[in-house]
């Protein structure tokens, strides 16, 4: 779809969701369209989301940042939240991914904004290979967390 002289990438992709049967499918967008408006469109369409967070909702990545790493440092209780961990051997290389799934709390900045807002997550890779390489990636998460879709979330917020 090419996006219109006098439009831009978010309004093309809500457009490009009405022309998509995605009832049912976990929907995975790129901080571009981290977008409440994008949540809302992905839910009106019957489907569920995964959204990149990163410096386009500065407060709220900073708050699912903060909380992920309390989770991590085993700083809070009372909170639901799951973590799993994946080892994967390809291509001469050794891949470790861990994700943490936390209970979306309703102090978390503009969590309300967000369409069905479940949680949030962190996840986080190690490859070994040559040089030792670590990425990281902030979700917003709409369905309910279990544990037989963390490894599925794993890869694709990475792009994998």
């Amino acid at each position: 779809m090419k996006v219109a002289a006098d439009s831009n990438e978010i309004t093309a992709v809500q457009e490009l969701w009405r022309t998509l049967d995605v009832q049912d499918c976990i929907v995975r967008v790129d901080a571009l369209t981290t977008q409440t408006t994008i949540a809302e469109e992905i839910r009106a369409q019957g489907a569920h989301y995964v959204l990149a967070l990163k410096d386009n909702h500065p407060h709220l990545r900073q708050a699912v940042a903060e909380l992920c790493a309390s989770v991590q440092a085993g700083r809070t209780s009372n909170i639901a939240h799951a973590m799993t961990t994946t080892v994967d051997g390809d291509h001469g290389r050794i891949e470790t991914r861990t994700y943490w799934s936390v209970a979306a709390w309703d102090y978390l900045p503009g969590c309300a904004e967000w369409c069905d807002l479940t949680s949030v997550g962190r996840v986080e890779a190690r490859r070994e290979v040559g040089e030792n390489q670590c990425r990281s990636a902030l979700l917003l998460e709409q369905f309910a967390s279990q544990r037989g879709h963390l490894r599925a979330r794993s890869a694709h917020a990475l792009g994998h």
